[in-house]
């Protein structure tokens, strides 16, 4: 699943003991965009997965929040605690590949 969240959201969901990626996009970053694609592919090899997306720019307390300084910016949340981060654009097979070490 991906799908867009707000931060309230996120939060309750880190809270609930989720397993998840959460990916912080914006709208004007490049990179962000061909991840996005990137992403999609990963959901195909691995449909359990579930991607929540959040808008950088409408959502600014993130970073203060999750330490985010640059994007994209991906954190692995494994049973409610981050596990893992994939800082920057990088194809679906490195991030299966990392997805793979947080035992995701």
């Amino acid at each position: 699943m991906n799908r867009e969240v707000d931060f309230q959201f996120l939060k309750e969901h880190i809270d609930s003991g989720a397993t998840f990626l959460r990916d912080v996009y914006a709208k004007w970053c490049h990179p962000c965009k061909l991840l996005e694609k990137e992403l999609d592919t990963l959901l195909e090899k691995n449909a359990d997965l579930e991607i929540v997306r959040l808008d950088y720019d409408s959502n600014t307390e993130i970073a203060d929040f999750l330490g985010i300084g640059s994007l994209p910016y991906i954190l692995i949340f494994k049973e409610g605690k981050q596990v893992g981060k994939i800082k920057g654009f990088h194809r679906a097979e490195l991030l299966l590949e990392e997805v793979s070490k947080c035992g995701l």
